[in-house]
């Protein structure tokens, strides 16, 4: 049986491509971090400010699963909306 790729080995490929972007280009970032978990939710990659402060969620797909599906979108803005009220939990 043939190895396939998980989301989290894209994750983990693209955490490392990040990392090394940001050291080479000297960009204001700290750091990317894999698989983080709050409140029992993951989050597939986290990008950090140098004051390490979380300025980026991004969620990983495989190579199928294309953004204009509309599960893929689906999914994706329920994660948006849980991420902001984790962010600014109060009503306006």
């Amino acid at each position: 049986m043939a190895e396939r790729p998980t989301e989290q080995t894209y994750a983990s490929d693209l955490k490392e491509w990040i990392d090394q972007i940001i050291k080479e280009d000297a960009l204001p970032f700290s750091q990317a971090k894999v698989e983080i978990m709050k409140d029992k939710k993951r989050a597939d990659i986290l990008l950090y400010d140098t004051a390490n402060n979380c300025i980026l969620v991004i969620d990983v797909k495989r190579p199928n699963e294309m953004p204009s599906d509309p599960e893929v979108r689906k999914q994706a803005w329920a994660r948006a909306q849980r991420l902001l009220w984790l962010l600014f939990p109060f009503k306006v």
